[in-house]
């Protein structure tokens, strides 16, 4: 993005406005084809779909129709067999002169196989034989059964049957229709040349072609599972949608294939079109830019080269106002400013101007707050972190005067001093103060000086203050304080042991050697204690101030683990509990020292077995993920509560609860581990909750260990 900017930034003002329209034309191009286009396309799609479907529906359901009204006949005729017998040979010339697509009609004795037959003479040739396994029950009436029979390749025959009873005798009566105008008219749909359109008669999951128009090639993987009323399908690289609808007389499906090609033709046309067109227009615009860019690039070129010479300090020549009404306020703000300049020069005030911009920069960038106010007591020049402090305050909409900021109630002045000095002309005030800046649950201290300079009647000609941030420093002696009452704290209680016991072993009184023993032991014992405590103050010192010089070498962190649960164990066996160690993948090598990582692994593991109950498991996990060496330990016992776990990593800090007071520590070890930690590049985080007690996390960058080092 920088080298774009500077790339425009050495172009002309017209190369720059070519070089946006280009941007854009080419961004809004992209934009069209890859965001526009597929919306439309799948909108087109959605829309030709839809119109298929719907006209697919009413195809059928004029076809359906059809075949329901041959099935009645079909029934109507039993019915009448059946009930008037003696009407049944009128009732079937009528139906054979009034449909003439009625073929034939035969009755079949279950019983004695007599047949009888009625045929229309316009089919005197047509082949009636159809297996059984080609009759199928309908779906409007199951009782009917239904069969096509394509007698040739122009001529489809509709065969029905019902089986009805004569004098309690079964009878079986066949009726055959013409079905070739039908399906003639149901696969010539008006849709276009290259959709193709098929009839499929439904088995099972099955489907079996009945008719299709002369363009239809088969998909090879259609199941009538497979069909839903509308897919995309692919065959031999082409796409296609297939539009799938059911008869609703007879368990049929009419199946068109549109390709997509067809479809979103219309829609690479308006795409083509549209850029066209968009290309076109930004033609247009580019020569008319271009025409424009010249009437505004020759006046801006005159007025560039009529500012040249002020480069130079030459403000004697004149700047003309400019031919175009958007620059002439500008050229004319120009020259005022030469003329004011010139009038400088002659006055000879470069130095001046020089020294105050000079002034200005060093207050600027100075690491104190410094603000400059004039004659009516407000600042008019604040440093940037004066500016921010005052925005803090609530002064947004103009800048304070040093009365306003001073009695802010956030500001609490600590203490302060005057002192007034004269010159000849002048009066100088000089004020010391030290003040408190509250925001919320956080206090900000600052030195303040404030020098006002006044004239001999008293009247205010201008003043500055500077403030001096004392927050960190006040933070500093907060913290040394703390340390040290802390630290005298923790050597008081061996102290007063080693000067007690001291005390009653010089005492003219006789003790038996168990006595005197006792109390050497509990002499040496305070001795060590403040030994260890003044020791591991010192190591963590040193690793915070990076004093101790780290050996790192290539450590197998699980041979560490390890080790340290043989060497813990009969400690953690005298409260029962015992260590479940977990290894994931590899085992993750880190460089480091490793007496420091095993003492700060040590330190967890002993928490762990004193801050729990006896009987419960220490959960200890170890993995390797990506660079990184993953060590946590889960110990089940009595958890930190919310609190006190952002000051749990504070030298000395030790949680203020019941069942944590019981055992004894310094309140060092996790700020040791944390520091052993940190100078290898790692973090360690905290999780406590009732049901996990208190989980340490330790993360270490790893590396790549030889196949000796893993066998070590």
């Amino acid at each position: 993005m920088a080298r774009i900017a500077s790339i425009l930034s050495r172009l002309s003002l017209r190369a720059r406005f070519f070089a946006v329209s280009f941007s854009l034309l080419f961004v809004s191009l992209v934009v069209v084809y890859v965001f526009v286009r597929p919306q439309y396309d799948k909108a087109l799609m959605n829309e030709r779909t839809t119109i298929v479907s719907e006209q697919l529906r009413y195809a059928i359901q004029a076809a359906d129709k059809e075949f329901a009204e041959r099935l009645r006949i079909a029934k109507r005729l039993a019915e009448i067999f059946s009930t008037r017998p003696q009407q049944f040979e009128f009732a079937l010339k009528d139906q054979i002169a009034t449909h003439s697509d009625l073929i034939r009609v035969s009755v079949l004795s279950l019983q004695t196989g007599d047949e009888l037959q009625a045929q229309s003479s316009l089919y005197p040739s047509v082949d009636y034989a159809i297996s059984e396994n080609e009759w199928r029950p309908a779906s409007l009436d199951s009782s009917i059964a239904f069969a096509f029979h394509r007698v040739d390749s122009a001529t489809v025959v509709l065969a029905t049957r019902f089986q009805t009873e004569l004098a309690q005798k079964p009878y079986l009566l066949a009726c055959h229709f013409d079905a070739s105008d039908l399906f003639r008219a149901l696969l010539s749909l008006p849709f276009g040349e290259a959709t193709e359109l098929a009839l499929y008669l439904a088995k099972d999951d099955s489907l079996t072609s009945l008719g299709s128009s002369p363009n239809f090639k088969p998909f090879s993987e259609l199941r009538l599972s497979s069909i839903p009323e509308s897919r995309l399908s692919k065959r031999e690289d082409e796409t296609f949608l297939l539009v799938s609808s059911p008869f609703q007389s007879l368990p049929m499906r009419f199946v068109a294939a549109v390709p997509q090609r067809v479809i979103l033709e219309p829609a690479k046309r308006l795409l083509w079109f549209s850029l066209s067109f968009l290309a076109v227009v930004l033609a247009v615009a580019f020569v008319a830019a271009w025409l424009a860019s010249k009437q505004v690039t020759k006046p801006v070129q005159k007025l560039v080269e009529a500012v040249a010479p002020m480069q130079s300090l030459d403000f004697s020549r004149k700047i003309e106002p400019s031919e175009l009404p958007e620059l002439r306020v500008l050229s004319e703000t120009i020259d005022a400013m030469r003329q004011t300049l010139d009038r400088y020069q002659k006055l000879n005030v470069e130095k001046i101007i020089v020294e105050e911009w000079k002034t200005r920069l060093l207050m600027s960038y100075s690491g104190d707050m410094i603000g400059v106010a004039g004659s009516d007591d407000k600042f008019t020049f604040q440093n940037e972190r004066f500016a921010e402090l005052c925005k803090e305050l609530g002064f947004q909409d103009e800048p304070p005067t040093r009365q306003t900021f001073f009695s802010h109630p956030l500001v609490k002045i600590v203490k302060q001093s005057a002192q007034t000095d004269r010159a000849s002309d002048f009066e100088m005030e000089r004020h010391q103060s030290e003040i408190n800046v509250t925001f919320g649950d956080s206090t900000e201290s600052y030195r303040v000086q404030t020098v006002a300079l006044r004239s001999q009647e008293k009247q205010l000609i201008g003043s500055f203050i500077i403030l001096h941030d004392l927050t960190q420093e006040r933070e500093l002696e907060r913290i040394k304080a703390e340390t040290m009452n802390i630290v005298v704290h923790e050597l008081r209680s061996p102290l007063n042991s080693v000067i007690g016991f001291s005390d009653l072993l010089l005492q003219p009184i006789s003790f038996t050697d168990e006595e005197r023993k006792e109390f050497i032991s509990m002499i040496h014992d305070s001795g060590n204690k403040l030994l260890r405590l003044v020791n591991r103050f010192l190591d963590v010192m040193r690793l915070e101030s990076g004093r101790q010089e780290i050996v790192k070498a290539k450590v197998n962190l699980a041979l560490v683990v390890q080790a340290l649960i043989d060497a813990l164990r009969p400690q953690a066996q005298q409260k029962s509990i015992a260590f479940h160690f977990k290894q994931e993948g590899e085992e993750p090598i880190v460089m480091g020292s490793e007496e420091l990582l095993s003492e700060a692994i040590q330190n967890l593991m002993t928490n762990a077995i004193k801050y729990g109950d006896p009987n419960r498991t220490i959960d200890l996990e170890l993995r390797a993920d990506s660079n990184r060496a993953i060590f946590s330990i889960t110990d089940y016992g009595y958890g930190i509560p919310p609190e006190a776990q952002s000051k749990l990593f504070t030298k000395f800090y030790r949680v203020q609860s019941e069942k944590h007071s019981k055992e004894i520590g310094t309140g060092l070890g996790l700020a040791y581990v944390k520091e052993v930690v940190t100078r290898h590049g790692g973090s360690i985080a905290l999780e406590s909750n009732e049901k996990i007690g208190t989980r340490f996390t330790i993360t270490l960058p790893t590396t790549v260990a030889e196949p000796a080092e893993l066998n070590a």
